[in-house]
């Protein structure tokens, strides 16, 4: 799932007679690196309703007068409202960096909810095709995870036009959005229990995908901080090529993870 990327070369400083120049740049992920567990349209959730516990019982006999036993409690629920569609989470923020502290500063992990209903796992699902947000191509998914990256970087010239990086610093956002489920009362306990494995599932498809993340953020770092001393005029340009390809990698193993797990569903995120 390719991102679009935004440059920004904020600034080039001469110190001294040595050339010393601090670069940085961002990007960002214009949509949500990856989805997972793509809920089912409404027109094709055709899975069987939950059943009732306690509707019916057998009658017994004695002496051949049918005497009807004492019915078990009927489970009754409160009718579930509607949802309402959910908007896709505002990006996440790159964090400030600085090369006052090197490597890779990661801010804290910003959740998104939007809350669905449902008395039975058919309602659940057919509320989540409703009302899950909708992505950049136009599809539903259950939850999606998406980042920021940003970084920075000093070099220096040693004096024949060439220039070595000095030190780098790399900022990492990661975002996540929820389907938040609420249930009304009396709701069967199968369905809560089968509510709670598919998040448990989901959660830990859309963390992978956080460490991917996390993974290529290091990945950016490494590259800067080795990168081969080249052309004073041509240095930031090379280094940022380097990042963006990177990030074209971490895109592309996203897409790959998404692909071996079908958006979540081999680990159980899945309704």
């Amino acid at each position: 799932m390719r991102a679009d990327l935004k440059a920004c070369i904020l600034a080039t400083i001469l110190i001294g007679s040595v050339i010393g120049c601090v670069s940085s740049y961002a990007a960002y992920a214009t949509r949500p690196t990856t989805e997972a567990t793509k809920a089912a349209p409404s027109a094709v959730a055709t899975a069987t309703s939950q059943a009732v516990a306690g509707t019916n019982t057998s009658q017994a006999t004695t002496g051949g007068t049918p005497t009807p036993s004492t019915p078990a409690a009927v489970r009754r629920t409160t009718p579930a409202p509607n949802c309402t569609p959910a908007t896709l989470m505002q990006p996440v923020a790159a964090p400030n960096i600085s090369l006052a502290t090197p490597g890779v500063t990661e801010s804290p992990l910003v959740r998104n909810e939007y809350t669905i209903y449902g008395n039975t796992l058919n309602e659940i699902r057919t509320q989540s095709a409703a009302c899950a947000p909708v992505m950049s191509n136009g599809e539903r998914f259950s939850a999606n995870t998406s980042y920021a990256l940003n970084w920075t970087f000093s070099y220096q010239d040693n004096g024949s036009g060439v220039c070595s990086v000095r030190s780098a610093a790399v900022g990492l956002a990661i975002g996540q959005q929820y389907p938040a489920w609420q249930a009304s009362a009396g709701v069967n306990p199968g369905v809560s229990g089968a509510w709670q494995t598919f998040m448990q599932n989901l959660t830990t498809h859309e963390n992978e995908h956080a460490n991917l993340a996390r993974t290529y953020a290091s990945q950016i770092l490494n590259r800067i901080q080795n990168f081969p001393p080249t052309s004073c005029s041509s240095i930031v340009a090379a280094v940022n090529g380097q990042a963006r390809a990177v990030i074209g990698s971490l895109d592309a193993a996203n897409e790959a993870y998404d692909h071996d797990t079908n958006h979540g569903t081999t680990q159980g995120a899945i309704l």
